[in-house]
């Protein structure tokens, strides 16, 4: 059974995978509107496909704010270690670029792992 410890450290994970979805599709958009036709083109593609990343990780982290810790499912220690993975390399890309000009690799790849946060920490699952 979950604990009050492991709620508030996936409340903290799902933070960061907002702020990471967030500061991604800001920069997607960034692109999307540059005018460069090729990335332009695959930008607003890219922003089609994960526009509502950021909205549905809100509506988990909502979700796990008002469940009881034990109505919590459970998580693997394999998760969790993925999870504490793909907060670092969110944070980390947040540090070393702010996101800001990084290109759409690095956006997509933040936006990979905030997926990957809300796929594993998704109560309906």
């Amino acid at each position: 059974m979950p604990d009050k410890a492991t709620k508030t450290r996936r409340l903290d994970i799902l933070a960061t995978a907002i702020s990471g979805a967030g500061a991604a599709l800001d920069e997607i958009k960034r692109i999307a509107d540059s005018g460069d036709s090729d990335d332009a083109s695959f930008a607003n593609a890219l922003l089609i496909l994960n526009r509502n990343e950021e909205a549905d990780l809100k509506a988990i982290r909502a979700i796990v704010k008002n469940t009881s810790v034990d109505l919590l499912k459970p998580i693997s220690n394999d998760d969790l270690q993925n999870l504490t993975v793909l907060e670092k390399m969110i944070d980390a890309r947040m540090k070393a670029n702010n996101l800001i000009n990084v290109g759409l690799s690095i956006a997509s790849e933040v936006l990979r792992s905030s997926e990957t946060i809300s796929q594993i920490l998704d109560q309906n699952g």
